[in-house]
């Protein structure tokens, strides 16, 4: 379900004497300057008549989609107009972060209690205005796709509410795709779009057909480690407020870590990012009476975990792992079902253990702790982007280079890096034959390696 504004939605300011509200006015004023336009354009586009009968769609990971009051409502005394973007808080301020988070509260069966909503999708709209997600990552990555295809595709940036279920909001994808008439698509995810986009590819063969191209971008295809976590201590954004073009070195987690810690539970698709139990590699370790022990099944694991993380919703829990199943057929992931690419970061701190601290009474008494491998880019390992090592082939790893390339989880599609990353992407889609070039021209043209590489320095 997608959100349309009308033109003349105008901002409200919060009703409270205080500096802080005061401040949250100016705050909302600032961050819906742009969205009642960019709201009006996004709706015009997805209405708008499929100009190809091909399109180039990309898929957002968790928190990757901006999120917007769809009427006016009241949390403390704070009040939101129709149109007031409350995801992400870190580009419009901080005096209201806390609302804002708080704005995308679901119950216990994951349905929203505010009445919020993403746009709809974004088509052939390369307007340097707008935001292109949440954090605004993927705008370099739309103009660089619209400036090379739009002749061809339909350039598509599929925005979604990352709270749901990715299974539910593949089954969206699949109606956003067969209301356009699409006959081809091809379809590039980053992070958790790479699970639902796989969700997309396992309803059926009638979707797969579609399918020209997927291509995925740190996908945490077997699930995030650091999810349990986040779960537990909300630092789940690593963003520094931004208001304006001033940049103030304020970590925006510090101030909305405790909201995301109480909103998280409720959340579906927390519980489709937990490790899956396919290919399981331990990650959670408990110490207890001074000793430390690795859990080393998958089910003593989520026994722990549901024990011991504050309000874990078992019920949502159960909703994930019931649609799983769907992902293997005959062991293999539906992503080697189409013509599949994987670009995986390297070398990057990258939790993968979990550390939960118990007392002699059973009971948890501090936050969990993360320990962190370098194999991974920074949100999702190795092991999870390879789905458990089956996929060895198509698959191209960046490794942080000075001066020429990185492999963090955001900087792979944001553009911040060389964006040669953006030229495999191209070449890909175009049909070029990627894996035949040699070692050496292959780094040249996307600063990336066909295969892992041990020591980085020395082959960089």
């Amino acid at each position: 379900m997608h959100t349309d504004f009308p033109a003349s939605a105008q901002t409200e300011s919060a009703q409270t004497a205080s500096a802080q509200a005061e401040s949250a006015q100016a705050e909302s004023a600032q961050a819906n300057a742009s969205p009642a336009t960019s709201a009006a354009s996004a709706a015009a586009a997805a209405k708008k008549t499929a100009r190809s009968p091909k399109a180039i769609i990309i898929v957002p990971g968790i928190m990757g989609s901006s999120i917007y009051a769809n009427s006016k409502f009241t949390i403390g005394t704070v009040k939101f107009a129709k149109g007031t973007r409350v995801w992400a808080p870190s580009r419009s301020g901080v005096f209201s972060a806390d609302e804002k988070v708080l704005s995308l509260s679901c119950d216990k069966d994951g349905r929203p209690l505010y009445d919020v909503d993403v746009l709809p999708p974004i088509v052939n709209d390369p307007d340097e205005k707008r935001n292109y997600g949440g954090l605004n990552i993927y705008k370099k990555l739309y103009r660089f796709l619209f400036d090379n295809f739009s002749d061809e595709y339909d350039i598509v940036l599929y925005e979604f509410d990352w709270r749901k279920s990715q299974y539910a909001v593949a089954q969206e994808l699949d109606a956003y795709v067969n209301s356009q008439g699409y006959t081809g698509v091809v379809l590039i995810a980053h992070s958790m779009g790479g699970n639902v986009t796989s969700y997309y590819l396992a309803l059926g063969e009638a979707q797969r057909s579609k399918v020209l191209k997927h291509i995925s971008i740190g996908a945490p295809y077997l699930g995030a480690e650091k999810l349990a976590y986040s779960f537990d201590t909300g630092d789940a954004v690593d963003n520094f407020l931004t208001i304006g073009k001033l940049v103030i070195p304020i970590d925006i987690s510090v101030v909305i870590d405790n909201d995301i810690r109480s909103v998280m539970p409720n959340f579906p698709a927390v519980y489709g990012l937990l490790p899956l139990s396919f290919r399981f590699v331990p990650f959670l370790k408990v110490r207890m009476s001074g000793e430390m022990r690795r859990i080393d099944t998958y089910a003593n694991t989520v026994d722990m975990l549901s024990l011991h993380l504050k309000n874990w919703n078992t019920k949502l829990y159960k909703e994930a792992i019931s649609h799983q199943d769907k992902l293997f057929r005959n062991g293999r992931h539906v992503t080697t079902l189409v013509d599949s690419y994987y670009i995986v970061g390297d070398d990057v701190d990258t939790p993968e253990m979990v550390q939960l601290s118990l007392d002699a009474r059973n009971r948890k008494f501090r936050r969990l702790a993360a320990e962190m491998t370098r194999a991974g880019d920074g949100m999702v390992t190795v092991h999870s982007a390879l789905i458990g090592n089956t996929i060895s082939k198509r698959v191209m790893f960046k490794y942080k280079s000075k001066g020429v390339s990185k492999a963090d989880h955001i900087s792979m599609v944001d553009g911040s890096d060389d964006c040669k990353t953006f030229d495999f992407i191209r070449d890909v889609i175009l049909g070029v034959d990627v894996f035949a070039f040699r070692r050496g021209d292959f780094y040249e043209r996307y600063s990336g390696f066909k295969k892992r590489i041990v020591t980085v320095k020395q082959d960089l």
